[in-house]
């Protein structure tokens, strides 16, 4: 009677480490992404509390496609919440993906961890800026800076969070 032996065991040795893409593009997109629906989702609940639905993407939209003559008008023009959306979701893609590049800068030690905080001065002031130039067309106050403040803090939570060697200061 033969017996039966076991199969062959595959060494497993130790485990490749993990490459991350070169690439930033999926990793800034995602931060993008999630900045700009943070933003969206703290000015929907902020009309949605004053009782008119998307009426600060409206007046924004109608302010960059009409102009600030029209910006104090209280009636935005058709399309101009879409309109916003697709910019605002844009500028958001480009600024995960410039903290994207960032990030990984900072890792490989081609830049400082000093550089980063330069960039988010840049991206506050000119969140700042709009904010005033939104505020001098005649728009109601919305605060553009504070919205845009969470929608950083969650992007930069989520780059942290996938490197987070950053928030030890390597």
């Amino acid at each position: 009677m033969a017996s039966e032996s076991p199969p062959p065991s595959r060494e497993t040795g130790p485990k490749p480490p993990q490459v991350r893409p070169s690439l930033a593009l999926p990793e800034g997109i995602e931060a993008g992404l999630i900045g700009a629906f943070t933003v969206a989702l703290v000015y929907l609940a902020r009309d949605l509390t004053t009782g008119n639905a998307l009426h600060t993407p409206g007046m924004l939209g109608t302010l960059l496609i009409d102009g600030a003559s029209t910006g104090a008008s209280n009636d935005p023009s058709a399309g101009a919440a879409a309109a916003f959306h697709c910019i605002h979701f844009t500028a958001w893609m480009v600024m995960g993906l410039l903290a994207s590049a960032g990030v990984r800068r900072v890792e490989a030690g081609r830049w400082p961890i000093g550089m980063m905080w330069v960039a988010v001065a840049v991206a506050v002031v000119l969140t700042i800026s709009f904010d005033s130039w939104a505020s001098a067309s005649g728009l109601p106050s919305v605060h553009l800076w504070a919205g845009a403040m969470v929608g950083f803090g969650f992007m930069g939570a989520y780059l942290i969070w996938l490197h987070p060697e950053l928030a030890q200061g390597r």
